[in-house]
């Protein structure tokens, strides 16, 4: 389990869940947002962020805070976004490109685009994730690459979110996102072969053991074997128990070679 952050697509008629993300904020949907926004927004985030903590199951149900930004905002603010992501994460600007193509397809000029971050806050608390949030919007604005924790080599799912669980239509829509699922799947397919393929340590351990004891067990069997005959003259079970021990004492050899 983890804390959740969802990109919401509302309408007059319903809202509907487009992409989720697992214990951040994706870097694209950051892009979106602007001061003016925040400002307005914050101090009921976190009004609404301290309440839920301290409220017990009987208190009345009040509506969730979200960010909610109109379309015309959002493409706006996007615009500035692409500048930075040009600039500081290059191989991500065709993602971006198809991101912003696809939510420009989604949504309706009425439409708002609303983020659901309350439970990021659970990290730091919702004062700090606000504060950080505004610390982000500045450096996007003035292009200052100092956006903790995106790096180049971040997963896509840091970028854009998830849309496993959701209305699961941009994979189809954006061919480097499809392209990196499906890497994934691969890379978690091959290791789980590995695992599979590779001996059980364990039962290694025990099969030599095994034929170690084979093959002491067959010396002995052929030392006993010779006692037998010297010392009883029994020639046909000593025969017997010398062939006995010789079988086994091959197949031990064998087995540790091989």
């Amino acid at each position: 389990m983890g804390n959740r952050a969802y990109l919401i697509k509302t309408s007059k008629e319903k809202s509907e869940g487009l992409f989720e993300s697992n214990n951040d904020i994706p870097l694209f949907w950051l892009t979106f947002l602007d001061l003016d926004t925040i400002e307005k927004v914050g101090k009921n985030l976190i009004d609404y962020y301290n309440h839920c903590c301290d409220r017990d199951d009987d208190d009345e149900e009040i509506e969730t805070v979200n960010i909610k930004i109109p379309k015309h905002t959002f493409i706006k603010n996007a615009i500035v976004g692409r500048q930075f992501i040009e600039e500081n994460y290059p191989d991500k600007v065709n993602l971006y490109n198809d991101f912003l193509k696809y939510l420009d397809c989604e949504f309706d000029e009425t439409d708002l685009l609303e983020l659901n971050i309350l439970e990021i806050g659970n990290f730091d608390g919702m004062e700090n994730l606000v504060e950080e949030i505004k610390n982000i919007i500045k450096n996007i604005k003035e292009n200052i690459n100092e956006i903790h924790p995106f790096t180049a080599d971040e997963s896509v799912y840091s970028y854009v979110g998830y849309d496993d669980f959701m209305k699961n239509k941009f994979r189809e829509y954006s061919h480097d996102y499809s392209e990196y699922i499906l890497n994934e799947k691969k890379e978690l397919n091959n290791k789980e072969q590995s695992v599979k393929d590779q001996p059980n340590t364990n039962t290694k351990v025990k099969e030599k053991f095994k034929n170690i004891f084979m093959c002491i067990g067959g010396i002995a069997f052929i030392g006993a074997s010779f006692f037998e005959i010297v010392a009883s003259s029994n020639y046909f079970m000593g025969i017997v128990g010398i062939i006995f021990g010789g079988i086994a004492l091959l197949f031990g050899v064998l087995n540790l070679k091989g």
